[in-house]
């Protein structure tokens, strides 16, 4: 739920920094969100996280790390940058590129583990249906997740003319659907099985294919009032899916193996919204024809929706125990 929360909250924080202008930074003083909160988890960590060791030292490949790092760079910065530089011969070598470096770093990881060594990451891991489905799920969910957030705040400044504040404030329609779906997920989860993450899919869907028939009433000063009930059905469907796609996941993994696990599956998040962020992100670039803001909202909507039945038939491939 946290996680979740955080995520629909933040564009409520960002958008209040900006607005306060901190220290004359304008946008950039959100990079200074982390530095407050590391320094409190910092503070507590050592009277509130329970302490847990593994049964041996495990070493840190360092070839691995630089693999992994090199080829997700590589991946990412195209798909951010691609489209605004007219797609230079780079963007193009970088993405064979990473496709090249990504495939060494996973041949790398069994290579270690088939002499005896520490992979960075145990890909036999994901061979577990239940993690390698479950992580699949997690990749294309935040791919949704993050790309949505993204376009939405570009069409409500962008397209309708609020200000960072008020797009924030906008946001807390997606965190109240949130909030409302995700305190009863976890009893849901146990009751319903896999039925949830089928469930929440067709909400989220639902709730996209509202925003685009809504997107024709978009336009410079407009109302966003057309646009809550879609939100309030994507919010929904976002508490149904978040935190119980990361339980499903992580349902069956060895407790010993457990941070291994829950490191692997948020490193998939992240490259998921990363990856996300960029390919929607190109869908409605392309689509902004003469500043149509309306045009774009409504294709990047769909592509949505569309991302939404993908996780619902992802979802129909796990095995969940119902209680």
């Amino acid at each position: 739920m946290t996680a979740g929360l955080a995520a629909v909250g933040g564009q409520l924080a960002g958008g209040a920094l900006i607005a306060a202008d901190v220290l004359g930074l304008g946008w950039r003083a959100c990079f200074l969100v982390n530095v407050p909160i590391g320094i409190a988890a910092v503070a507590v960590a050592g009277r509130w996280v329970p302490e847990t060791r593994a049964d041996r030292r495990l070493g840190i490949d360092a070839p691995s790390v630089l693999l992994l790092s090199t080829g997700l760079a590589a991946l990412i910065l195209p798909l951010a940058e691609g489209q605004d530089r007219g797609w230079p011969l780079w963007c193009v070598l970088a993405l064979v590129g990473a496709v090249g470096l990504l495939a060494v770093f996973a041949w790398r990881q069994r290579r270690l583990a088939a002499r005896g060594d520490d992979p960075l990451v145990d890909l036999a891991l994901l061979g577990d249906r239940t993690l390698g489905v479950g992580s699949l799920l997690c990749l294309v969910l935040q791919c949704g997740v993050a790309s949505s957030f993204f376009v939405l705040a570009l069409t409500l400044q962008g397209g309708i003319g609020l200000s960072a504040l008020d797009s924030g404030l906008v946001f807390t329609v997606l965190a109240a659907g949130y909030v409302a779906t995700s305190f009863a997920a976890p009893a849901l989860l146990a009751r319903l099985g896999t039925g949830l993450l089928v469930g929440g899919a067709v909400v989220s869907a639902a709730g996209e294919v509202a925003l685009a028939l809504a997107a024709s009433t978009i336009a410079p000063g407009s109302s966003v009032v057309p646009l809550l009930p879609g939100l309030a059905l994507a919010g929904l469907g976002m508490g149904m899916l978040f935190g119980p796609s990361v339980t499903v996941a992580l349902s069956r993994i060895d407790p010993r193996r457990s941070g291994e696990c829950s490191g692997v599956v948020t490193t998939i998040q992240q490259t998921g919204g990363a990856v996300g962020v960029g390919l929607l992100g190109i869908v409605f670039a392309g689509a902004l024809d003469d500043g149509d803001h309306a045009h774009a909202f409504a294709v990047a909507s769909w592509c949505l929706a569309g991302q939404c039945a993908l996780v619902g038939l992802i979802a129909l491939g796990l095995r969940v125990r119902r209680s």
